[in-house]
This record gives structure tokens, C-alpha cells and sequence, in this order.
């Protein structure tokens, strides 16, 4: 599912496409580089654009693991990303029911034609997102 219809994603999907132009066919790679590239950008749209997608990725794998944490993380998000979660959210019950699932289904046949792990591969991105950020508080010392 393109995240492009609404304005928070829009900066990253367009990264993400281009990640892939540039031969990162993998979605957890394409989305790393596109969280890499918002990230570094001068500009504070696509800084936050990088930044909010980036914990919706790390977000939904919380809530896999541990939904108590996860819920009190979403207790602490700033009004702003609760909006932006909640613009998203309406944005995909849209198109909830039989062509949904259609779609969903092809997507997930056509990445798991390249070796991925379909429609799931999005979300491995998580890792590399933790791994970065692990590695920055390294650097930092903090």
C-alpha cells in the first residue's frame, strides 16, 4: 500500500521510488535508503517525513513484540504524529474490503517472486532502523 496520498509519507515514498530507480529493489533496503535520504535532507519536511515513517515501521514491530510498550510509547507521541498516524489510518480504511485484499495478495506474490518476504518485507526495515540508531548513540556516546 502507497503511503503517497497523504502529506506526512509523501517526501518518503518518493524517496523510497527513488531508492529503487537506483537499483535497491529489496523494500527493506528502498526504505532505508529513503529514511537515509529524508534524514540528511536540509529540509524540515523531509526530515520529518524520514522521522515519522520511520516510527511507524519501528512502531508496528513494538506492537508485534510488546503491545503494553508500544502503547505507552503512543501516550507519549507528540499531537502532531498522532495526526499524521490518524490521517493515515482514515487514508487506508477507505479502501478496506475484497479489491484491498486483491491488491494486497498480487503485491505479496510479485515481491515474493524476487525472494522477499512479500508484503512483509516493508516492515524488516526496522531492523536496519535500530541498527542506525544504535550505532549513532555510539558514535555519540549517548
Amino acid at each position: 500500500m502507497s503511503r503517497a496520498e497523504y502529506p506526512a509519507s509523501l517526501s518518503f515514498t518518493m524517496c523510497h521510488e527513488l531508492a529503487h530507480s537506483l537499483a535497491f529493489a529489496a523494500e527493506d533496503e528502498a526504505n532505508f535508503c529513503a529514511f537515509l535520504a529524508c534524514e540528511q535532507s536540509p529540509s524540515p519536511i523531509l526530515r520529518y517525513s524520514g522521522y515519522y515513517n520511520a516510527f511507524v515501521y519501528c512502531y508496528n514491530a513494538l506492537h508485534k513484540a510488546d503491545p503494553a510498550a508500544a502503547q505507552t510509547l503512543w501516550q507519549a507521541c507528540s499531537e502532531e504524529v498522532l495526526h499524521d498516524c490518524r490521517v493515515h489510518v482514515a487514508y487506508n480504511q477507505q479502501y478496506e474490503g475484497k479489491v484491498q485484499d486483491a491488491a494486497q495478495k498480487v503485491n505479496d506474490t510479485y515481491l515474493k517472486a524476487f525472494h522477499e518476504e512479500g508484503v512483509q518485507s516493508y516492515g524488516l526495515v526496522a531492523d536496519y532502523l535500530i541498527a542506525h540508531y544504535l550505532a549513532l548513540e555510539t558514535e555519540t556516546g549517548g
